[in-house]
């Protein structure tokens, strides 16, 4: 008897040992400091990154010594760690660490352009980004003479923000930040397509305009160069270009529904009306849309219609446009 109840009590006290281990093991974890910098550092959080992969730039860059044990204590403290480059103190322990990440710690602003925005809206998502008031960067981006002092030839700067993810200082000025953009404007262009542009015997704002009413009219790369193309047709044959998302960039007041009024009204950007390119850029047009502007399809197609997938049909003749708007469109609304 007293041999069962020894085996009994041996048996409990390891379950409770083997219980406890876990718990001993994070009281350990979380009261000696994981951060292992010795003096203060930055990390990079980029948009998307799960609990894991924070942990994994962390421990690359030695800071903490283990993914699973930092990726833990996230999960038990329910931490939510945000994009953007940090600013983090040396010797946390694992709980100072993880709620090191937070906004007041981040040292660099995340500001991400999309492909295709407008000065207007990169206005707006600079101010939300960054606080500078919106009306001050479209001032400085419609300033002509900074433009020139930035070796842009045009009377504003659209199409000349590079659609990019830019990291800035807390109280980067406006024109810093436009500076930044039109540098990485020039580090896709440059000088390497000039010879290219001379070729086609245009400027680089003409070219610049062309991609912007390219990166408008289609999402798929793989048409643009035929956007391009069918533009280049049309200015060779003194066609309009007929484009309505020029159009559309023209209006004041658009709604979001383009009326046989709209293309009526004539403004330097409706593209129905007058002849030739819009005065300048749209957009800020991506690489993919520039690249198509300088190399266009060697192709005939005058015409192109929506074919409502996000693809679009093609034709040469306008009997044949006039089929293919009549199937994709006018039918489908029928």
């Amino acid at each position: 008897m007293r041999r069962f109840w020894r085996i009994l009590f041996l048996f409990v006290l390891a379950v409770l040992l083997a219980a406890s281990a876990p718990l001993l093991y994070l009281k350990s974890y979380f009261d000696n400091p994981t951060n292992m910098a010795n003096s203060p550092f930055r990390v990079k959080i980029e948009r998307g990154m799960s609990v894991r992969d924070v942990a994994q730039v962390l421990k690359s860059q030695g800071v903490i010594r283990s993914v699973f044990d930092f990726a833990l204590a996230c999960r038990l403290m329910r931490a939510k760690i945000q994009a953007g480059e940090y600013r983090i103190p040396p010797r946390l322990k694992p709980t100072e660490l993880i709620r090191a990440f937070c906004p007041k710690n981040i040292a660099l602003r995340r500001v991400t352009i999309p492909e295709g925005s407008t000065l207007k809206e990169i206005a707006g998502i600079v101010e939300r980004s960054l606080g500078i008031p919106a009306a001050d960067f479209l001032m400085i981006c419609n300033d002509k003479s900074f433009a020139a002092h930035l070796g842009i030839k045009a009377n504003s700067l659209e199409g000349y923000l590079y659609p990019e993810t830019y990291y800035f200082e807390p109280g980067t000025g406006a024109r810093k930040v436009v500076e930044r953009m039109v540098k990485e404007f020039e580090s896709v262009m440059g000088q390497k397509y000039q010879s290219r542009i001379d070729k086609l015997g245009l400027t680089l704002h003409k070219v610049v305009t062309i991609a912007s009413l390219v990166e408008k009219e289609t999402a798929l790369e793989q048409e643009r160069p035929l956007i391009a193309a069918v533009f280049y047709n049309r200015l060779r044959r003194n066609m309009p270009l007929q484009a309505d998302a020029s159009v559309i960039y023209g209006l004041k007041d658009f709604d979001g529904n383009l009326t046989r009024g709209d293309l009526k009204a004539d403004t330097p950007y409706n593209t129905y009306t007058r002849k030739g390119l819009p005065p300048g850029p749209i957009c800020s047009p991506s690489k993919a849309s520039l690249l198509a502007a300088l190399y266009p399809s060697d192709v005939s197609y005058l015409y192109f219609v929506s074919m409502n997938n996000g693809h679009h049909k093609f034709s040469t003749t306008i009997e044949e446009h006039n089929r293919a708007v009549w199937r994709y469109q006018k039918r489908r609304r029928r």
